[in-house]
């Protein structure tokens, strides 16, 4: 969605990947958490949180709307528009479940001393503006709330580990569902 480092609110990223005619959509983010010891990568899919530590995690990312310029959440657009797109959202809960599962398992081959805190599922807003147009992950790198986790997430080295075993998780569900 961009080649620098300004901020594109949460409903334009969703709406970019559907302009684009993606196929994937994977939303890149860095955790923050109110335990400073709180470490790790994690992957989610698009759905109802079944942790109470999900539904936080989606409560403070889905918190940045209020300081965004657009506004109407999908919430705002009737009762049938939400039944729609909750049968939308399920047309690729397998698919997203299994790109969230295949991100995970590289990033904890491939990127060295990050902790794994698994596959979870969650309701973030910026995947549901895919409108369950395509598999949508949201990635968290690792927590800048914790020192050395934020000093290990502004390395070249790291950062490019952290690329590259995105991209293999990628390329293998491409090549799973291509067949």
């Amino acid at each position: 969605t961009r080649t620098d480092d300004t901020h594109v609110p949460l409903g334009r990223r969703a709406k970019l990947a559907l302009a684009s005619r993606g196929r994937i959509f994977v939303s890149l983010h860095c955790n923050a958490g109110t335990r400073p010891q709180a470490v790790g990568a994690e992957v989610f899919f698009l759905s109802e949180a079944k942790t109470a530590e999900a539904a936080e995690v989606a409560r403070m990312e889905n918190a940045a709307l209020q300081f965004e310029d657009e506004t109407g959440t999908p919430e705002d657009h009737g009762e049938l528009e939400g039944i729609a797109r909750g049968l939308l959202s399920t047309q690729f809960l397998k698919e997203s479940q299994d790109l969230a599962a295949d991100i995970r398992r590289q990033i904890v081959q491939h990127v060295s001393s990050t902790t794994d805190r698994g596959v979870k599922q969650a309701n973030f807003y910026v995947m549901r503006g895919t409108m369950g147009a395509m598999p949508s992950v949201l990635v968290e790198m690792g927590f800048i709330s914790n020192r050395a986790e934020e000093r290990r997430l502004r390395s070249t080295a790291h950062q490019k580990q952290m690329a590259e075993a995105i991209y293999r998780g990628i390329r293998a569900f491409k090549l799973r569902y291509e067949d």
